[in-house]
């Protein structure tokens, strides 16, 4: 079911991610208010973004279809370059174009989560992550700013690997 991996990619994502922030900060992490304040951000994304994949489920059968008749060039570029003829073309409506990409759109969430974890993994045993490659090369650079681009780039790397295996998953 495409829908079990959108959630399942941003449950698995988010909370590795929430553990490895955790660990790797607890010496400077006030336990009273920033831990509370980092749980309570982080079940409302958990939670926001799991009512949106709810929003597939009602066309569930066409989004099933779209999806393994549709490869991941299509979806995005569409036939010529348009959501409009694309639509036409498979005889589906604009919410379940609109739903197949809320779920991958959700799933490369969880996916760029995952990364933060890898790199929080790595940057624990004491070696340079990409987050710390990027701070050394670029150092007058907002932590906001690097850390929205890291959002960009792995969404557009990892949109692919979520329609993949959104296909895989309804064949």
């Amino acid at each position: 079911m495409p829908i079990v991996v959108a959630l399942m990619m941003l449950w698995v994502g988010t909370l590795l991610d929430m553990a490895s922030t955790y660990f790797t900060h607890l010496d400077t992490i006030s336990v009273d208010i920033d831990f509370v304040i980092y749980i309570i951000l982080n079940g409302g994304i958990l939670l926001v973004f799991s009512l949106a994949t709810m929003l597939a489920l009602k066309p569930l059968d066409m989004v099933k279809k779209y999806i393994r008749e549709t490869s991941y060039r299509e979806h995005v570029e569409g036939e010529n370059t348009s959501k409009e003829n694309l639509r036409k073309y498979y005889f589906v409506s604009r919410r379940v174009i609109w739903s197949v990409s809320v779920l991958v759109f959700v799933g490369s969430l969880g996916g760029v989560r995952f990364l933060f974890f890898v790199n929080n993994l790595i940057e624990y045993f004491d070696y340079q992550g990409f987050m710390s490659f990027i701070f050394l090369t670029f150092p007058e650079v907002d932590y906001v700013l690097v850390v929205a681009i890291i959002y960009a780039v792995g969404s557009m790397i990892i949109h692919p690997i979520i329609y993949l295996l959104l296909r895989l998953t309804t064949r």
